[in-house]
């Protein structure tokens, strides 16, 4: 009987090559078996489909318990997913896109099959995720902008081409109105002043050499309403000849009109005053003529019953609002001075102001009198004249 001895060492053992193939087994999309192709053909999978579960083998016959996998979905795993004995892998409700299922074998002593699995798979997206039905929805809502853009700015360019004939029909009219006024109440009214002076002359040149009055002639008093009616229709066509009207330019009409009334008069001394910011600041033709009523009918009352040294007017702009400030040093008469000297103004609307605040309120506007150290009047109105200001041109 023979006897030997056998010795090796362990670590200059090297394992054999494994090239075991691996292969899908099934595939389940949401449930339902797929059939498979014999070459692992690229996969469709409906997006409600998308709920996968793969099968996978690798045809290793010597000792296929001991067979190690690993898989990973490329697109989806960001590593290789180890099975921990497995040889199925399942996936939940995919995103649409494109993919690669891959799966390894290994052996018990850890070598890695050269032939490992590799399926692409692809869930198609719905047509609502897809890029061309994306780039429909950007064109359209693109297309939906241009249009809201398009019609605001249609119907802005509408609204402002209406308020631009309705402003032209309104200057139109006041200018029609202005030569009315201008060409036939202006042209009689001449006429009338030509007609009384020449009966004045008349009625002295056949009297006895009196100094012709009011009171002695009356034809005087009808020459001077006259006169007055004249000058107040030229203001009124001043006012309605113009679009708007500046501070700067309402100022130099109250000055002219001062001018007329102060020129024999050493006393009241008056002042009008605009900011410098403020003269470019517009009214319109009938708030310009309301204010310069309401300025006329304050400087009559100083003038008349006030006995003031100095008038000041001042015109001014805050925000959205016009400030007109007429101010004499003057004594102001209440209805119990009234009474006591036998002044015919019937309480506050005797020294204008009913008339005044009826002008005010229909520029939309607010007038305040103060009495304390002299007689100051004040009004308020907003810039743009309302929509209902009436159409008082007297």
């Amino acid at each position: 009987m023979q006897r030997h001895l056998v010795r090796f060492r362990p670590e200059n053992v090297e394992a054999g090559a494994f090239e075991a193939p691996v292969v899908l087994t099934r595939v389940r999309a949401a449930g339902r078996v797929l059939r498979l192709g014999p070459h692992h053909e690229a996969m469709r999978i409906a997006w409600e489909d998308r709920t996968l579960e793969f099968g996978f083998a690798a045809l290793n016959f010597s000792a296929p318990e001991h067979t190690r996998y690993r898989y990973q979905l490329e697109g989806f795993d960001n590593d290789w997913i180890d099975s921990d004995g497995r040889r199925f892998a399942s996936y939940t409700n995919l995103p649409p896109g494109s993919y690669v299922f891959r799966v390894q074998a290994s052996s018990s002593s850890g070598v890695v099959s050269s032939d490992e699995l590799s399926v692409p798979v692809e869930i198609v997206p719905p047509f609502w995720m897809t890029a061309w039905f994306r780039g429909l929805v950007i064109l359209l809502l693109a297309v939906g902008l241009v249009l809201i853009v398009r019609q605001i700015a249609t119907r802005t360019l509408k609204e402002r081409l209406r308020k631009q004939e309705t402003a032209l029909r309104l200057q139109n009219e006041r200018e029609r109105i202005s030569r009315d006024l201008h060409d036939n109440v202006g042209a009689q009214i001449s006429n009338m002043l030509a007609g009384l002076e020449l009966a004045r002359l008349s009625s002295q040149s056949s009297g006895d050499g009196q100094a012709a009055t009011p009171d002695v002639d009356p034809l005087i008093g009808v020459e001077e309403d006259a006169r007055t009616t004249m000058r107040q229709l030229r203001e009124t066509i001043w006012a309605l000849h113009h679009e708007s009207v500046t501070l700067d330019d309402f100022a130099e009409q109250i000055r002219r009109d001062l001018h007329t009334r102060l020129r024999y008069r050493d006393r009241p001394v008056a002042h009008v005053h605009v900011d410098d910011a403020n003269r470019s600041c517009e009214l319109s033709p009938m708030q310009a003529l309301h204010l310069f009523r309401i300025t006329q009918e304050a400087i009559t009352n100083a003038l008349k019953h006030a006995q003031a040294e100095t008038i000041k007017v001042t015109l001014s702009c805050e925000g959205g609002q016009v400030l007109l400030s007429i101010r004499d040093d003057g004594t102001f008469r209440n209805s119990a001075t009234q009474k006591a000297t036998g002044s015919t103004r019937a309480e506050l609307s005797g020294f204008g102001l009913s008339g005044m605040r009826t002008r005010a309120r229909e520029i939309g506007g607010t007038l305040d009198l103060s009495t304390e150290n002299g007689t100051t009047l004040r009004v308020t109105a907003p810039r743009q004249a309302p929509e209902h200001i009436t159409g008082r041109g007297d």
